[in-house]
């Protein structure tokens, strides 16, 4: 399930990026059958649990089960425990007054300039 893309901001939105820390534990069992150069030739390149574990929180935190991500459906559900979720930072990424839009010139031979 990809993330919803969200409106341009206007006067009534403001977007905003929300840096968060997620705690996972994931069982070593997991990793073993990731971690192979069968399984990264087939599904993805991963060549370091942190890769897998980023990988798996990126999915999860969105409420896609694990047997629903590629790769993983034969997987034991309880192989994967999310833990402390902590919000680090949040940054506004819009300025909510909106940027005046440039002036553009006039062409002196312009048919629009001469009867203005």
């Amino acid at each position: 399930m990809k993330p919803k893309k969200l409106a341009k901001a206007s006067a009534r939105r403001r977007k905003f990026v929300v840096y968060v820390s997620v705690e996972v534990e994931i069982d070593q069992r997991l990793l073993d059958s990731v971690l192979t150069d069968e399984w990264r030739a087939q599904m993805f390149p991963f060549y370091k649990p942190e890769e897998v574990a980023s990988h798996l929180v990126f999915n999860l935190i969105q409420g896609t089960p694990l047997t629903s991500i590629d790769g993983y459906a034969d997987q034991d559900p309880e192989r994967v425990k999310m833990g402390h979720i902590d919000t680090d930072e949040t940054v506004e990424i819009n300025d909510p007054k909106p940027t005046p839009r440039p002036r553009t010139k006039r062409v002196a031979n312009d048919r629009r300039s001469k009867n203005r």
